[in-house]
Order: structure tokens, then sequence, then C-alpha cells
């Protein structure tokens, strides 16, 4: 038997969980902290990405705009080619149709 009395003892013990639990608790705070700061972390992250995001929405509408003006452009110079080249072929076979009957 121990020479301390009785109640020294259930003392001493109650102080031995109670620092068990007040460590568990700074551990438990520890870890909650870590949580927080990588959602902290993680939402930064994703405001980033939502912007990236928007930008990349308007580009693809302005890519969109321009690449359906191009195409008009490039149909209505292809058109004027084509009325040219009609023009020139009519033009020469006109001029063959003269010769021939002159």
């Amino acid at each position: 038997m121990s020479s301390y009395p009785p109640m020294y003892s259930y003392h001493r013990q109650s102080d031995d969980k109670l620092r068990e639990v007040g460590l568990k608790v700074n551990e438990v705070k520890i870890e909650i902290q870590k949580n927080i700061d990588k959602v902290i972390e993680r939402e930064e992250r994703i405001d980033i990405l939502d912007k990236k995001a928007e930008r990349l929405e308007f580009n693809s509408d302005s890519f969109l705009i321009q690449s359906k003006k191009l195409k008009r452009k490039q149909c209505i110079r292809n058109a004027k080619f084509s009325v040219c080249i009609g023009f020139i072929i009519a033009i020469i076979i006109l001029i063959i149709v003269l010769i021939s009957k002159a």
C-alpha cells in the first residue's frame, strides 16, 4: 500500500485524467484549426477557378462572335470572287462568239 492517504491518490488520478482530457481537447482544437485553414484555402482556390471560368466563358463568347464575323466576311469574299470569275468567263465567251462570227 501507498504511504499517501486514499483521498490523495483519488485526486492524483483525477488530475491525471483531467490533464489527459485537456491534452486531447487541445489536439482536437489543433485539428479543427487545420481543417478550417484547409477549407479557407480550398475556398480561395475555388474563387480563382471561378474567375478563370468566367474569363474563359467571356473569351469563348468573343471567339464565337469573331468567328461568325470572319465566316460571313469569307462568304462575301468568295461570292465576289465567284462573280468576278463568272464575269471574266462571260466576257471570254462573248469575245469567242464575236470572233467566230466575224
